[in-house]
């Protein structure tokens, strides 16, 4: 259940359990809570071509932000995340078959933000993230 009283001053919905979701992320306008395989999605968000793409709650928490094994600076950087998919700079294969990779340049704490996607199952989902760089540009383009 969302509440209302938590919306921010761009349009962005809390819930009781989640971080703040920005109302363009779902299509119904609504926080986080949705369930998808007995995972809780802590936000979505959609390619430039419509493909829905969904970040597990666990994944973000247990995965990205883990903070031995995982990504701890983008520790309130979850927008600039789904925005690297909606808007992204540059757009790659993963090593991965199924798996895209985004970038997104100035986004999150470093000079590049990687989002990676998997489309291998339904729906898509985000399988990780991280800054990126160092000043070189993804596979060697430059921007």
């Amino acid at each position: 259940m969302v509440d209302r009283a938590l919306a921010g001053p761009t349009g962005a919905v809390a819930s009781t359990h989640c971080e703040v979701i920005p109302s363009w992320v779902r299509a119904d306008g609504g926080g986080c809570g949705a369930i998808v395989s007995g995972r809780p999605i802590l936000a979505e968000t959609a390619t430039p071509e419509g493909m829905r793409v969904v970040l597990f709650e666990d994944t973000w928490l247990g995965h990205i932000l883990d903070s031995q094994q995982g990504h701890p600076e983008l520790d309130g950087h979850l927008d600039a995340v789904l925005g690297a998919l909606a808007d992204s700079d540059h757009r790659e294969p993963d090593p991965r078959p199924t798996r895209e990779r985004f970038f997104k340049e100035h986004a999150g704490p470093s000079r590049w933000l990687m989002v990676v996607v998997d489309f291998g199952q339904d729906p898509a989902r985000i399988v990780t993230a991280l800054g990126y760089g160092h000043g070189r540009s993804p596979s060697e383009w430059t921007a």
